[in-house]
């Protein structure tokens, strides 16, 4: 018996679908593995380095700024990723896949929210956690070069207590947009009133 026509219309929705969400995720995945490594690199050098002060504040502002246009697109990117599964869970109900025992819902985005939660240090852990734990560091870091000649004549405690409080905040409102984006309904599913 031939497919309906809009099966394959679903079907094809939906493998486009899954390619932009690994496309999300690879790019989500190689931001994680060089920044952070080549931020710890280079403020160790900024900071071991004999370059003088306004040199390693010139390129520790340059790294931040940067940084934060990083997270920047990061925070975009996951917007696109996580509409690319809401769309999936959707695609997933329409194309009446199968749900497998413990599953709450068809498909491997339905079955998401039907594992266990997990907890570290009282937070819930999530992708938006460890984005925001990963990214606040490193915009520390950053703040941290830019303030190292400040902290000459013993004054070190100017460039770590400025690391501190760029890395609190930019923690603080990572962990809030991604809440934000965890309470928001995709387009088109806002609760009826």
């Amino acid at each position: 018996m031939p497919e309906d026509r809009t099966d394959v219309v679903l079907k094809l929705d939906y493998e486009q679908t899954m390619a932009t969400y690994r496309q999300f995720a690879d790019i989500r995945f190689k931001l994680l593995a060089f920044v952070p490594a080549l931020s710890a690199a280079a403020v160790a050098l900024l900071t071991g380095a004999s370059a003088g002060g306004w040199t390693t504040s010139a390129v520790g502002v340059v790294g931040f700024v940067v940084a934060l246009g990083i997270v920047v697109y990061d925070q975009r990117n996951t917007q696109f990723y996580n509409g690319a599964i809401s769309r999936a869970q959707h695609l997933e109900r329409l194309l009446d896949l199968a749900a497998f025992e413990g599953d709450l819902a068809p498909g491997l985005f339905g079955s998401r929210k039907s594992h266990r939660t997990r907890r570290f240090l009282g937070l819930e852990v999530s992708h938006g956690l460890g984005l925001a734990l990963v990214y606040s560091a490193v915009l520390g870091a950053w703040a941290f070069a830019a303030a190292y000649p400040a902290g000459n004549d013993g004054r070190r405690w100017i460039p770590a207590v400025l690391a501190l409080l760029v890395g609190a905040a930019a923690l603080v409102q990572l962990l809030l947009n991604d809440s934000r984006l965890g309470r928001r309904p995709a387009p088109g599913h806002e609760p009826r009133a």
